[in-house]
Order: C-alpha cells, then structure tokens, then sequence
C-alpha cells in the first residue's frame, strides 16, 4: 500500500516544479493512490488544469483523489470538476472506500473548517459563521461515520488543518484563519490512521502524532514534493506511516 499526498499546487503556478518533484518521487516507487489535499486550481481559474493532468498522467495512470481547497471556488466548481476530465475523484464531505492490491482504504474528503473565517468571507458571504458551525457538525458527523466503517487503512484528507501543531511557521496572528484546532478532540478519539492537510504554505512542520493518529502538512509549497504518508516496508512486510 502506497499513499503519496501533495497539495496546494495552484496550477499553473507551481506546475513544473511540481510535476518535476512526483517524477522524481516516483522513479523508485508508483504510489497505488495520490491524495490532493486542496487548492489543485490557482483562484478558481481551470484554464490550465487539463494540461497539468496531461503531463501528470505521462508519469503516473493510478487513482487521484481529491478534497476542495479554498482556492476551488464554489461558484467555479462545476467548471473545475469539468477540466478535471474525470481523472481526479473529488471528495465533498464524502467518504470513498477502496480496495487496493487487497487491503480496504477509506477517505474522507472535506474542505475542513476555520476557527475564523476570513475577513473576506466575514465580509462576502451571508451567514458565514451559520454555514462555518454547520460545516463542523458535518464534519464531526462524518468522522463518526468513517469510524463505523471497516477498513485497514482510513485517511482523512482536508483542506485546512485540524491543528495549530502543523502550523509553526506561519504568522500566529493567522493561525485561526487557517484551521480549526477544536478537531484535535476528534483525532485524539481516534478511529482513523492518518488525517492529511494543506493550506500551510510557510508550514515548517510535516507531521505531528496526535494519539495515535499521524496529522501532515503536505502543502506544495512548504514541502516542495509530494510526501508518502502511508506505505509497505520492504524491510518488514510491516505498514509504516510517513
């Protein structure tokens, strides 16, 4: 089992160095799925998405899963999902369940939440803080469902972070607008193996252990390559995570 994850590629701004980063990746090892954490687009705008997959598929033919990211905008989502051209399954607060080289792996893909929205959508969007509190029982009610459903492997993958711990690096000022740290209660009941995340682009931290569960900060832009967060020993025969 072989999960590599990356995140907050804006394509086209980081395309070639991403694309240059997953090639060297991959030489030694094709991952059995890749998880994208968020903010795939730059600013809602698809125009060179279809090209960017194009030069992905070259180097890799496997499943591409998928959460929205802020930068995936409502309004231009359906257009999003169109460039994608049916190669990147997109996970909205949905949960997909998948039997890889025979072992069950099962995703939770959500935005994830803030603990502040920002000062555009406090400005922009009606009834923010309403559709932020339901955006977390939505979230928390899926946790609680993926912790009912029988796998090996389970992975949640947002956009925003579940943590401050992953957020060393960035302005602390603007920590609360970039996750939602009340989520640790729920990694620290645990359930689940892995939770993955972006949005951390200055984020000096890849990984933190929350109880049992391991949290990444996979961000493109902070990591500079895509990171393997759940993968088979070759020593052991064992699973290691990270």
């Amino acid at each position: 089992m072989m999960v590599l994850a990356s995140s907050d590629i804006h394509v086209p701004r980081f395309s070639t160095d991403f694309l240059a980063s997953f090639s060297t990746t991959v030489k030694e090892n094709q991952p059995a799925i890749l998880l994208l954490a968020g903010d795939i687009v730059n600013k809602g705008d698809p125009s060179s998405l279809g090209s960017f997959l194009d030069e992905l598929k070259k180097m890799y033919t496997g499943r591409v899963i998928a959460c929205q990211g802020n930068e995936e905008y409502e309004e231009k989502f359906d257009d999003i999902r169109a460039a994608s051209r049916n190669m990147i399954e997109w996970l909205v607060n949905e949960i997909g369940v998948y039997d890889v080289l025979g072992s069950r792996l099962v995703v939770l893909g959500t935005k994830g939440a803030l603990e502040r929205p920002t000062y555009w959508q406090r400005t922009h969007v009606n009834d923010m803080w309403k559709i932020r509190s339901t955006q977390i029982q939505t979230i928390k009610s899926k946790l609680n469902e993926l912790r009912s459903v029988q796998a090996e492997y389970k992975i949640v993958l947002s956009h925003y972070s579940p943590t401050r711990a992953t957020m060393l690096g960035e302005r602390e000022k603007m920590w609360p607008e970039m996750g939602y740290p009340d989520f640790e209660d729920e990694i620290r009941t645990g359930g689940f193996n892995i939770w993955v995340h972006g949005h951390i682009h200055r984020g000096a931290i890849e990984f933190v252990t929350i109880g049992d569960v391991k949290v990444y900060n996979v961000a493109f832009p902070a990591r500079k390559k895509p990171i393997w967060v759940l993968r088979l020993s070759l020593l052991d025969c064992g699973v290691e995570q990270g």
